[in-house]
């Protein structure tokens, strides 16, 4: 097909990105580790609130402890869907050729050693055969821009069901 229709069609429906990068996307992220979860501190923050509306609240402790694990329930989903989200972005911003090198170092046997070596690993040799510096750059860039904004409207709503469900309970705010 070719002039004007042709043409005209080009601008109505862009180049979409090919269904091969979407299958080399989900590939590397499902290659990737699983985040390690970290021993969880309770939040200083949310330790405080907890003891300043219980004491402002006798009687109410139950209440106000379901809501705050709740809360805080909410904020893990929020934060991993929003690390899922922006580690999706950054693989989608990646070439073909890196997302196939990152898939083949992160499922095979130079990770392992990788992993296994830990602080004593010489990277050099990792960083000469995979993409792992513009891999680093890339998430470093999508953390810095995308993360807030797909965070803090998610937390945001989670601070908002918290304080509606602590009203519902009758719990007076400090």
């Amino acid at each position: 097909m070719s002039g004007p229709f042709a043409l005209a069609l080009l601008a109505l429906f862009p180049a979409q990105e090919s269904p091969n990068h979407a299958t080399r996307v989900e590939r590397l992220i499902a290659a990737l580790p699983p985040a390690q979860a970290e021993a969880q501190q309770p939040d200083a923050f949310a330790v405080a609130r907890e003891k300043a509306l219980a004491t402002a609240n006798p009687g109410k402790q139950a209440a106000i402890r379901g809501v705050m694990a709740a809360q805080a329930a909410c904020t893990d989903r929020a934060s991993e869907a929003a690390s899922v989200s922006s580690l999706r972005s950054v693989a989608q911003s990646l070439t073909d050729a890196d997302l196939d090198k990152l898939t083949e170092f992160y499922s095979g046997a130079d990770y392992k050693a990788l992993v296994a070596a830990g602080d004593k690993a010489d990277m050099a040799p990792f960083l000469a055969k995979y993409p792992l510096e513009r891999f680093m750059q890339a998430t470093q860039k999508v953390l810095m821009q995308e993360m807030p904004e797909k965070l803090m409207p998610a937390l945001d709503a989670c601070q908002a069901r918290a304080d509606a469900d602590l009203a519902k309970a009758g719990v007076r705010s400090e």
